[in-house]
C-alpha cells in the first residue's frame, strides 16, 4: 500500500496519536519520550562485564530482526563485548554467532522482559531491528543503531526520544 499510495497513515508517531486520543480525558504528552520502569528485583546476569553492546536478535517478524550476515559484521565491527538478546526463537541464531565470534555472550532465551531492559539500561550502545527492544532502549534514553527491514518509519513506530538523546543515536536504513 505504502509503494502504491505513497500515504496512508498520519505523518506523526504512534504515540503522538494515542496522546492526542487522550488529551479529553485530561492526560497530555510531557514531550520527554517514552518511560519504561524496570523491576527493581531484577537483576544483571552474573557473566556481563562493566562494559558491552547489545545485539538484539528477537523481533515480532522474521523480516524485522537483524540479518546473521549483519550481526557477525557488528560484533567483528565493535570489538567490545556483545551481549545477544532475544527469545527462544533466535537460540540457534544465537549459537551461530556465539561459534563465529569471540567477543559474545549469548543470553537469548534466558531473561525476562525486565532483566533484557536492565541489560539494556547499563549497556554502552545497542544494535537492534525495528521492535519492542528498540522502544525500551529508546525510553531508557540509550545510543542505539537501528536497522529497518520491512518496516519503514514512516507507519510511525520510529523511535521516539526527548531532544537530548536524539543527538546521540542514529538510525540507519
Amino acid at each position: 500500500m505504502l509503494v502504491n499510495f505513497k500515504r496512508f497513515l498520519p505523518d506523526k508517531h504512534l504515540v503522538d496519536r494515542y496522546s492526542e486520543a487522550l488529551q479529553p480525558i485530561g492526560i497530555q504528552d510531557d514531550g520527554m519520550g517514552l518511560d519504561f520502569f524496570i523491576d527493581p528485583q531484577s537483576l544483571l546476569p552474573a557473566e556481563i562485564p562493566d562494559f558491552y553492546e547489545v545485539l538484539v536478535l528477537g523481533a515480532a517478524h522474521a523480516t524485522k530482526r537483524i540479518p546473521k550476515e549483519l550481526a557477525i559484521h557488528i560484533i567483528k565491527y565493535t570489538g567490545k563485548k556483545v551481549v545477544l538478546i532475544g527469545g527462544k526463537d533466535v537460540v540457534e541464531e544465537a549459537k551461530y554467532l556465539e561459534q563465529n565470534a569471540t567477543n559474545v555472550i549469548n543470553l537469548t532465551g534466558k531473561c525476562d522482559l525486565s532483566t533484557s531492559a536492565l541489560i539494556l539500561q547499563k549497556s554502552d550502545y545497542i544494535y537492534t531491528g525495528d521492535t519492542g527492544m528498540m522502544h525500551i532502549g529508546a525510553a531508557l534514553k540509550k545510543p542505539m543503531t537501528v536497522f529497518w527491514g520491512n518496516t519503514t518509519p514512516k507507519f510511525g513506530m520510529y523511535l521516539i526520544m526527548d531532544s537530548s538523546t536524539l543527538s546521540h543515536s542514529s538510525t540507519k536504513k
